[in-house]
């Protein structure tokens, strides 16, 4: 089962980690490393992800908006990222070629067993997970429980952590 994402990570951070090929979530573990992230380093980066997301332009992003968006990154870092882990070129990418990988990550990105996983098998992955996470991701960051992603929500943002620790 996946971790919880942390309402405090910057929208970014929360949309990169849904996404990354690790499959998980990060999470303040503790009061202490809450600390070391209580606001996002650049929030108008985090503003221009958010601007990114919405399609309608009406300052709100919703759950169908923030689905589009991570189907898109998710195309966009496959493409990225195919040919630095296809190191020979031939559009498959096999064990050998990613040793540091593990054997489980690896077999969970080859989806039809062959021995090697190509840029559709990774994605497939990689889409179902992100859009698995999009429902926790959205209740996570939306401070105002609106139902949506707002400049609100993502110019307060601190972690859930820390947001307990004051009441």
């Amino acid at each position: 089962m996946p971790k919880p994402i942390v309402a405090g990570r910057s929208l970014t951070a929360a949309l990169v980690c849904a996404w990354c090929c690790h499959g998980t979530v990060a999470q303040a573990e503790s009061a202490r490393q809450a600390k070391l992230f209580p606001v996002a380093p650049k929030a108008d980066r985090t503003l221009r992800v958010l601007r990114a997301a919405d399609r309608d332009k009406d300052d709100r992003v919703d759950l169908t908006e923030l689905k589009r968006f991570m189907e898109r990154e998710v195309s966009r870092q496959v493409q990225k990222r195919m040919p630095k882990l296809d190191r020979n070129g031939d559009g498959r990418v096999t064990a050998s070629e990613v040793p540091a990988m593990s054997r489980s990550r690896f077999a969970r990105f080859d989806r039809d067993g062959d021995g090697a996983f190509t840029a559709q098998e990774l994605s497939q992955v990689m889409r179902s997970q992100a859009l698995a996470r999009c429902e926790g991701i959205l209740a996570a960051l939306d401070v105002d429980r609106d139902g949506a992603l707002t400049h609100n929500d993502v110019a307060t943002e601190r972690t859930r952590v820390a947001r307990n620790a004051e009441r």
